[in-house]
């Protein structure tokens, strides 16, 4: 019950059991929730799917991150922030989400820590779809997904101090 209420509070959803015995990330929604209006700009509210290996050649690839540290003077930044980044050479993470999940492993044999799924979004001429990064038998990404999403390189195209004393969510380039 308390796991329940963490993921309903914390805007995180697991994703639906398997059909075909295949494990399941622990969540189809990024963890924490992206709020800031000019970074869903580039990763809107969705729920992640596997991805399908399909890439089209005019496709853009965007990571987006929250809870982010980056140095603060405390007067004119304060943190933390949501940062969107554009992943400019997205071929070899791609190829690493394409890979299938792991079988499931048995119920008990996992912890309970909501994992990140690192989650990315292909832009296929502003139409949007979001992936989870391919997992174990727990559901956690993969290491070698993970590897691919850490390697990527990446340029920072939207940002929001969500400490910032007049930051609003809702108004594009407040506290940014």
């Amino acid at each position: 019950m308390l796991v329940a209420l963490t993921l309903l509070l914390s805007g995180c959803f697991p994703a639906p059991p398997s059909q075909d015995g295949l494990a399941q990330p622990d969540a189809v929604t990024p963890y924490p929730e992206l709020t800031d209006v000019t970074v869903v700009r580039f990763c809107p509210p969705m729920v992640g799917a596997h991805f399908d290996g399909v890439v089209g050649p005019l496709d853009r690839v965007y990571a987006c991150s929250t809870n982010v540290s980056l140095p603060s003077d405390g007067i004119t930044t304060y943190g933390p922030w949501q940062l969107a980044y554009l992943l400019p050479h997205p071929a070899a993470l791609l190829r690493a989400y394409a890979a299938p999940n792991a079988v499931a492993r048995p119920a008990g044999q996992c912890g309970t820590v909501i994992v990140d799924p690192l989650m990315v979004w292909v832009d296929r001429g502003g139409d949007f779809a979001a992936y989870y990064a391919p997992v174990d038998g727990c559901g956690a990404p993969t290491v070698a997904a993970a590897k691919a999403y850490d390697d990527s390189r990446r340029i920072v195209v939207a940002d929001a101090d969500t400490g910032a004393p007049l930051y609003n969510p809702f108004q594009p380039g407040r506290g940014s």
